[in-house]
């Protein structure tokens, strides 16, 4: 499951849990109230899964009380769609440009009259 538009706007986090008691860690965050979803073991003997950003700083509490270790895999969302968006400063400014040009000229083509 990708989750929802919800949370893809908060920020999607995959996670893998290392070491410890993984499966208490997800028994315990899912009785504490936390999302985790599409929760698999890898063939390492790890638990992988994915949790929203701001789910994953609520996560501290049972990681510290089963002594697992998070690595995080995978981020998606709208969060960390903006700030790869800043990095490209010349994007927005581009498509803002070439838009009016493109409906000032809607029969641009290749071929000559």
């Amino acid at each position: 499951m990708n989750g929802t538009w919800m949370q893809w706007m908060q920020g999607i986090v995959t996670i893998r849990i290392v070491g410890g008691q993984p499966e208490k860690l997800v028994n315990e965050a899912l009785a504490g109230g936390l999302r985790l979803w599409s929760i698999r073991r890898t063939s390492a003997g790890d638990v992988e899964c994915a949790v929203t950003v701001g789910d994953l700083f609520r996560l501290r509490p049972y990681i510290r009380k089963t002594s697992c270790k998070l690595r995080i895999t995978g981020r998606r969302g709208f969060p960390f769609w903006l700030v790869k968006l800043e990095r490209r400063k010349f994007l927005p400014s581009a498509c803002s440009c070439s838009l009016p040009a493109s409906m000032r000229y809607p029969r641009l083509s290749g071929t000559s009259m």
